[in-house]
């Protein structure tokens, strides 16, 4: 085996045991939450600001900490993070703000790791194997968070139902992953000699863009934040729910993913992110009404069905990107442009939960999702102001717009 070839492979293990410990954490987390703390929805809204803030701030910093230190030592101090802000929840919160503080810990490592992490992916991709070996990578990530779905589903099935242990287990795997990154020794990152690359960059020839991303940032959050709180708190949703929830949003996932791509490809921008919208209004509109037209059982089985729906509308998304890609004045303009976006879209998921909070707390959930639902409209009035200098199909594969 080649060297190359082997610090590929723990490139893949150390993502593999990333994507393991949030298959884990994020299905149990919103439990958590209600059960040990007793977390009001005023009070989820107002977490959603500690835990989002370490994103806003690494869209800023990473570029800093990339100038003093190599990917794979960021890498490893990320999934160490990871590993220390579980640990911490499983065994050293017993208050309220010994949790949140474990929970920024965990949320930097995150926040962290997703950017490093593609850069890794490229310095071992060669020419045109760069889109496949991204895919594998991907196909790697969802299989370990299947599996750590999978984990949760049959401990919770068997009676073992101590969060402790579930958190302490996925702390194990974020500190193999960074073992594993601690070890990896990428190639050299083959880039021609450019200046250096700004951090961020506003013209008014991507206003739209930037609305799309506020929107998005905004229906995203509101989505996070408290379509996993209306099945813990109105249904009564247990751990196993969601593991079985992320499960099937993961395999629907693997095919629909590149069918989405294909539809961007065929239709174009404008069409894909009206009927993102559009679902999406229908999502909300479920998670509204759901409960008080239908009997409890029927209720919740169609709430879990809004739920996946939602998980793979994420990926539609896509279509933002290729927008900005097909408008974008200068190709240096994409990568600071993606990033102004990073931050916008931080910014509003520090807020915008708190303001659903109040209104969840004061006049009920279906407020949260019938103000989703009006963002939601904005989108897709806004998607509908799309316009790009090339037509769907064939020339923009030829460009790499899709």
């Amino acid at each position: 085996m080649t060297t190359s070839r082997r610090h590929l492979l723990l490139l893949l293990g150390a993502l593999a045991a990333f994507a393991f410990t949030s298959g884990v954490a994020e299905t149990i987390f919103n439990n958590l939450l209600s059960e040990r703390y007793g977390i009001t929805a005023t009070g989820r809204g107002w977490l959603e600001f500690p835990r989002e803030l370490p994103g806003f701030l690494v869209a800023a910093g990473v570029g800093a900490l990339a100038m003093i230190a190599r990917e794979p030592l960021m890498a490893a101090a990320a999934t160490g993070l990871v590993a220390l802000g579980l640990a911490g929840l499983a065994h050293a919160s017993p208050t309220r703000g010994a949790m949140i503080a474990f929970m920024v810990v965990w949320s930097s490592g995150v926040h962290i790791l997703i950017p490093v992490q593609g850069t890794l992916a490229l310095r071992f991709a060669e020419g045109r194997q760069r889109g496949r070996l991204i895919g594998r990578l991907g196909g790697i990530g969802n299989i370990a968070v299947i599996a750590g779905c999978v984990l949760v589903w049959i401990l919770w099935r068997m009676g073992a139902r101590n969060y402790a242990l579930l958190l302490t287990i996925a702390a194990g795997a974020g500190a193999i992953g960074m073992v594993l990154f601690a070890f990896l020794r990428p190639p050299a990152l083959r880039l021609p000699a450019v200046h250096p690359p700004r951090r961020f960059l506003f013209r008014r020839q991507y206003v739209l863009f930037y609305v799309l991303d506020l929107l998005f940032g905004a229906r995203k959050q509101v989505f996070l934040t408290f379509g996993p709180w209306v099945i813990v708190k109105v249904f009564g949703g247990e751990p196993d729910i969601f593991a079985k929830l992320w499960i099937l949003a993961h395999i629907i996932g693997i095919p629909a993913k590149p069918l989405i791509g294909w539809a961007v490809d065929r239709f174009g921008e404008r069409a894909v992110l009206v009927v993102d919208a559009a679902l999406e209004i229908a999502v909300c509109l479920t998670y509204a009404f759901a409960g008080s037209i239908l009997a409890a059982g029927a209720a919740l089985w169609v709430v879990c069905a809004a739920y996946v729906l939602d998980q793979l509308l994420f990926a539609m998304q896509m279509a933002r990107t290729t927008y900005l890609d097909k408008i974008a004045v200068e190709p240096d303009d994409i990568t600071p442009t993606l990033s102004l976006g990073v931050s916008i879209n931080h910014a509003v998921a520090m807020t915008i939960p708190i303001l659903g909070g109040w209104a969840w707390s004061r006049h009920g959930y279906p407020s949260v999702f019938l103000f989703a639902a009006g963002v939601a409209l904005m989108s897709l009035v806004a998607a509908t102001r799309i316009r790009t200098s090339r037509p769907p199909g064939p020339a923009s594969i030829s460009r790499g717009g899709g």
